[in-house]
């Protein structure tokens, strides 16, 4: 059943945002209807129909969905406009990818620990007593949702039972052999430069001539036409047919039907469609005229009077069909009237009427790429995170943030969190990205290939001086959008529990499951106890979204929350506010913050009091892994006084193999401490990745006209050296530090070829400073 809600949902933004685009269309068309072409008119309509069937678009910055709440994508916007929802609003997650996932350096994240252990021992009651699946969606979502798809298969039903019936009755109707009506439709078929054969067939029950066929299209005529009109008469006919041929009228009519089938519960998609016909026939006539010449306009025209007489006389329900297909007194005199006032040339399209088209369906078939739009995709591709229409600078596959704030700009579905907190649990961090990535990192063997997003926050017990009293244990609330319901939720449990018994302690001895009602809200409540440890789980569902709240008792650990406090999360949930972003961010003295985009930029450059330089792809052979705002406590080894309070930037580069010799790895230090600066001159120290320590001999060299102070330190095992080197300089009031890491064999001593740290500390020297203004 969730899987016909979701359906329906798509329907449902697909319907508003095509109800939208339509009414643009009838407003430009009321606007400049005087000036406006039959053929451009019914053009408007199709892009009105590539709305209404196409499943997705692509996000575009001209998008006329950027001024309309919630419309910038399918997910927020079903979300956002579904009337059974909470009215939360919602953010979105550029794409790129990479294949290494890295977790934050200052703090572990709980699913670095938490990776199950050896099958568990389900008891009996465990087995046999199965809790149904509970759906995502509410039970009058469902009733609309399966009267939707009742009524769209009721109408395709009918719709096959009626061409069906018609391609019966098309068996009895006799192939025209006459060679003078041959020869109208072959000189009709030349005039309009259509080099396959239209067969022609007749019937005493039709009524009026019509097209059938898409891809091998027929004519039928009615068996008195022959005897009624004239060669002149029944080639307007023909050319009138053989226009609908030429443009193709069947295969755009044919997906109105499968249109008004999807979309039959809005009444303006009725509307649309019967307009689109109706402004078919006019483009049509148009065609045929562009073709015959416009001195055949009236003796067309009176064709037509004289086929309606013809028409009138016959008895039957059918409507009319392309020659004449509406009834309608004032659509038969626009009919007449632009039969009348035609010029040759006024079907072709203008320039103008080009490039309108073309912007109007720009702006109508793209999404809007609102603060953080775009998708999760791929089992590496969590840079399908954005940044409120900011560059994004780094991609990861997992993005940590320290607060709840940027995490809810660049989710891409609305989540709650808990408004109380067992006492004295503060944020250690938030991780978002595809649920895949979170749970299995790079092993694609184990990526179920559902592009879901999960949010992670990571919370634990800290002391009064804002440091974490636990080394483990604590509390992990995540959020899965379009999660599991509760028995498959439980069955992930038991495999995550199951897949990292090495490395906990011991396996699991029992595994218990519960499912209790908690305020109205049904809870999986389940447990996996070990010899000293227990991993407790609450699991709920809420507007499609899954809900987790993991508490890991590691011996003492954790045991102080209780059931009540589980309660109390769980019934406190709300959607994020200024006070859960206050509440909701990482305190911790030393914390640092993961940079992936300009935003992220423009906070670096008021920590550390300069705009710093930000080389993506350094000489084309490096990509950037990751940046960071750090304070410089982290090098200098002080936890009070002015250094705790002074930050600087970090960014890690990867060459391209690291098992060939040479540079494969290193780091781009900004800063402002001339204490840092001091540590560097005075010490040796050099930059390695780690806070470790590691000092060594120091000289000075001149690099592009400026004095570097340059430190190494060597490191060897058995099979490799690996030597740590650093370069530092002052450039305008501001320091730069480069640590490289550089490995080769044995087997080769010579360090001297590896010419590229100089290559690179000139071209980091020559980069200019981000103009956060205008980041590009």
């Amino acid at each position: 059943m969730d899987m016909v809600v979701d359906v329906f949902l798509w329907f449902f933004y697909s319907t508003l945002t095509a109800s939208v685009v339509a009414l643009l269309v009838m407003a430009v068309q009321k606007m400049f209807h005087r000036r406006m072409s039959a053929r451009f008119r019914h053009l408007l309509w199709m892009i009105v129909l590539l709305r209404l069937l196409l499943p997705d678009f692509p996000d575009s910055p001209v998008s006329m969905f950027h001024g309309l709440p919630y419309a910038s994508d399918i997910k927020r916007a079903v979300l956002a406009l579904n009337p059974f929802a909470d009215g939360q609003t919602s953010k979105e997650l550029p794409q790129n990818s990479q294949e290494n996932v890295s977790t934050p350096n200052h703090f572990t994240t709980m699913n670095e620990k938490n990776h199950g252990i050896a099958k568990p021992v389900l008891p009996e009651q465990a087995q046999q007593q199965q809790a149904p699946a509970a759906s995502r969606h509410g039970l009058a979502l469902q009733l609309i949702s399966l009267v939707w798809l009742i009524g769209s298969v009721t109408i395709i039903a009918a719709l096959f039972a009626y061409t069906q019936k018609i391609k019966r009755r098309f068996r009895t109707y006799k192939r025209i052999t006459d060679e003078q009506t041959l020869a109208v439709m072959n000189n009709c078929r030349r005039k309009f430069r259509i080099r396959q054969p239209i067969p022609l067939y007749t019937g005493s029950d039709l009524i009026g001539p019509y097209v059938f066929g898409i891809v091998t299209p027929r004519v039928y005529l009615p068996q008195a036409m022959e005897k009624e009109l004239d060669h002149v008469q029944l080639a307007h006919v023909l050319a009138h047919e053989v226009a609908h041929v030429k443009r193709r009228d069947t295969l755009w009519n044919t997906l109105s039907v499968w249109a008004l089938a999807i979309h039959w519960m809005n009444p303006l998609v009725w509307l649309c469609v019967k307009q689109m016909k109706t402004d078919g026939e006019l483009a049509c006539d148009a065609c045929a005229l562009e073709v015959l010449g416009e001195a055949e306009a009236i003796p067309y025209g009176l064709t037509m009077i004289e086929f309606l007489k013809h028409a009138s006389t016959k008895q039957s329900r059918q409507p009319l069909l392309f020659f004449f297909e509406s009834n309608d007194k004032k659509e038969i005199l626009r009919r007449i009237t632009m039969i009348q006032s035609f010029k040759k040339g006024s079907y072709r399209l203008s320039a103008i009427a080009v490039m309108c088209v073309v912007c109007i369906g720009t702006a109508a078939l793209t999404h809007a790429a609102q603060p953080g739009a775009g998708s999760i995709q791929g089992s590496h591709a969590v840079s399908s995170l954005a940044a409120n229409k900011k560059e994004v600078l780094v991609d990861a596959p997992i993005r940590s943030y320290t607060e709840l704030e940027r995490a809810v700009k660049v989710a891409d579905f609305p989540f709650k969190v808990p408004a109380a907190l067992p006492k004295g649990y503060m944020l250690l961090g938030i991780d978002v990205g595809p649920e895949d990535v979170m749970k299995h990192g790079s092993d694609e063997n184990k990526h179920t290939g559902k592009k879901r997003t999960m949010v992670r926050m990571y919370l634990q017990k800290m002391g009064n001086d804002g440091e974490h009293d636990y080394i483990d244990g604590g509390l992990e609330i995540t959020a899965i959008h379009g999660g599991a319901g509760l028995d498959a939720a439980y069955t992930e449990i038991v495999k995550e529990e199951e897949l990292g018994w090495p490395i906990r302690d011991g396996s699991i001895k029992e595994m218990k499951k519960e499912t209790l009602n908690v305020q109205g809200v049904n809870v999986l409540k389940a447990a996996a106890h070990r010899e000293k440890e227990v991993d407790k789980y609450s699991v709920w569902l809420d507007n499609g979204v899954q809900y987790r709240i993991h508490n890991r008792l590691d011996g003492v650990l954790g045991k102080d929350i209780t059931d009540a406090d589980f309660a109390k999360m769980i019934t406190s949930m709300t959607a994020p506010d200024q006070q859960a972003y206050k509440q909701y961010t990482v305190q911790r003295k030393g914390a640092s913050r993961d940079i992936y985009d300009t935003d992220d930029l423009q906070q670096v450059q008021k920590a550390i009091g300069f705009a710093p330089k930000f080389p993506v792809q350094p000489l084309g052979k490096y990509r950037i892994e990751r940046a960071q705002l750090q304070p410089a406590a982290i090098y200098l080894g002080e936890k009070d006084g002015k250094a705790s309070e002074s930050h600087l930037l970090n960014m890690e580069y990867m060459g391209a193999d690291i098992n060939q010799e040479g540079i494969y790895q290193f780091w781009f230090v900004q800063f402002k401490d001339v204490n840092l600066l001091e540590q560097f001159k005075k010490t040796g120290m050099v930059l390695d990745g780690s806070t470790e320590k590691r000092t060594g001999k120091t000289s000075s060299v001149s690099i592009a006209g400026k004095e570097v102070i340059k430190t190494e330190v060597l490191q060897e095992n058995a099979s490799q050296q690996l030597l740590h080197v650093s370069y530092t300089w002052a450039e305008q009031n501001a320091y730069y530090a480069i640590g490289f890491n550089l490995v080769k064999s044995k087997n080769n001593p010579d360090w001297d070829k590896n010419i590229d740290q100089s290559a690179l500390v000139e071209y980091l020297m020559k980069q200019q400073k981000m103009n956060l203004a205008d980041p590009k």
